[in-house]
């Protein structure tokens, strides 16, 4: 008997979007494959899950010619693409074997060196090599990868902060993506914000990723762009945090740490000092679908399910969001918001 349920190949199938996009592939009928660096236990059993390093390219290569061969996936969405290099792979590897390849980047590839006071949208200039540090080098590379790929169906994601459970909370120096920031809390400690935590910003729920994806599956319109992936609702810093201590039945304390210094401590996480709010009205106009599940929930989920890892070192998003060379200071920033 033929199997003709549609098929999805999710490159980071062990990480929070990929995880959130199984979940929603099974309730669409989607046949589920991942690739990630071990067997996962905690996936669903109809999972097929592929064991592949990026990292040892040959092998790597072996193992997606071999998952290939004789399939036409319905689906490839490449979560854990890092570099121009890693685009290529995934063009090489799947352009005669996808219909529609998804790819994740950032909103912080956006050029931020002028004052902008509206929700950015998606096409605003995108920021020049050197400007922003070495993990947005690295994405700006492998943005203009695709938007020189004119054989393959690709759409980009452009996500800001994402939260839900297995996330780690906190988005303002001095706590980035903190291990131990629901520690500090309960300890009463106090947090140290840029500005007081008086910082808007966007955020997203992996499970609206996933579904963006999903939604967007095979529309033509969508062939060829970028998309904010972000929930449109303003969120204020403090607020933020504030809502954890809600979760955590506990007041947050707030020290305000002037944004000068921040820059000038030159420790990486700069970037997130800066108003983050973007607009998602073509992902209402071209698939119908806004981001909407709130930054309560979210939080909730991940509280409840906080990471254990405490060594920074070891932390994917602090390696990449503190990668050489460090973003060059924004001036409007530095002299505007004291």
């Amino acid at each position: 008997m033929q199997n003709n349920k549609r098929s999805i190949l999710i490159i980071g199938g062990t990480g929070i979007i990929g995880k959130a996009t199984i979940v929603e592939a099974f309730k669409e009928g989607y046949s589920v494959t991942t690739i990630g660096i071990k067997k996962d236990l905690t996936l669903p059993t109809q999972v097929n899950q592929v064991i592949a390093d990026r990292t040892q390219y040959e092998q790597y290569q072996n193992t997606l010619a071999e998952i290939n061969k004789g399939k036409i996936w319905d689906v490839v969405f490449d979560v854990f693409n890092l570099t121009g290099d890693d685009a290529k792979e995934t063009y090489k590897a799947f352009k005669e074997n996808t219909k529609h390849i998804f790819i994740v980047s950032t909103t912080l590839v956006y050029d931020r060196s002028t004052p902008l006071y509206v929700p950015i949208k998606t096409n605003h200039p995108l920021a020049q090599r050197g400007m922003m540090g070495g993990y947005v080098d690295h994405k700006l590379e492998l943005e203009q990868f695709w938007q020189s790929v004119k054989d393959v169906n690709w759409t980009i994601l452009r996500p800001y902060h994402i939260v839900g459970a297995g996330s780690l909370l906190g988005y303002l120096p001095d706590h980035n993506r903190d291990p131990k920031l629901l520690e500090s809390i309960m300890n009463d400690e106090p947090l140290n914000l840029c500005n007081g935590g008086n910082v808007i910003l966007n955020y997203i729920h992996p499970t609206d990723i996933a579904r963006i994806v999903l939604k967007a599956v095979g529309n033509p319109v969508t062939f060829g762009k970028a998309y904010n992936a972000v929930n449109p609702k303003q969120i204020l810093g403090k607020d933020y945090f504030e809502i954890i201590g809600k979760v955590l039945d506990k007041q947050v304390r707030i020290n305000s740490k002037p944004i000068q210094e921040v820059w000038d401590e030159n420790r990486g996480w700069q970037l997130t000092t800066l108003p983050h709010v973007y607009d998602t009205s073509d992902l209402q106009q071209d698939i119908g679908f806004v981001p909407a599940i709130p930054l309560e929930m979210a939080i909730k989920e991940a509280v409840e399910n906080y990471p254990k890892e405490q060594d920074v070192s070891k932390i994917a998003v602090h390696e990449r969001m503190t990668l050489l060379p460090r973003p060059q200071p924004i001036d409007w920033l530095l002299k505007e918001i004291q």
